[in-house]
């Protein structure tokens, strides 16, 4: 499967540059929600909170073909929701190919149960 590179995602999926840095954005402030997931079809649906409400966007990703839809009133394929939504997809395809083997809490980069509560007590 493709790696889905900011350069692609920037001049193939995104109808414009400042789209695809609002959708860098919005991608970075987390205002979108993975609401189902089906790892054996590849499809990620998500919901999106959007300027009139909630947008439903889905990205489906087969044998190296990307399709995204979403529900908000822009014209175009290549809305900034879509943008977020390929790159939380990407990053959740990529953490979930990383074997479990690999990581131990000493390489977490999350603090761990006891250092949770040594920090809750101080």
């Amino acid at each position: 499967m493709a790696t889905l590179p900011d350069e692609f995602i920037k001049d193939k999926i995104a109808d414009s540059h400042l789209i695809f840095q609002r959708g860098k954005d919005l991608y970075r402030y987390g205002s979108f929600f993975l609401s189902e997931e089906d790892r054996d079809k590849n499809i990620f649906i998500y919901d999106v909170d959007g300027n009139y409400g909630i947008y439903k966007n889905v990205i489906t990703l087969n044998d190296d073909r990307l399709i995204s839809t979403c529900t908000c009133p822009y014209p175009g394929n290549g809305c900034k929701h879509v943008v977020a939504a390929i790159m939380y997809t990407r990053k959740r395809i990529q953490e979930n190919d990383i074997p479990n083997d690999d990581l131990d809490e000493k390489q977490a980069p999350y603090l761990s149960e006891k250092e949770i509560m040594e920090q809750a007590i101080t």
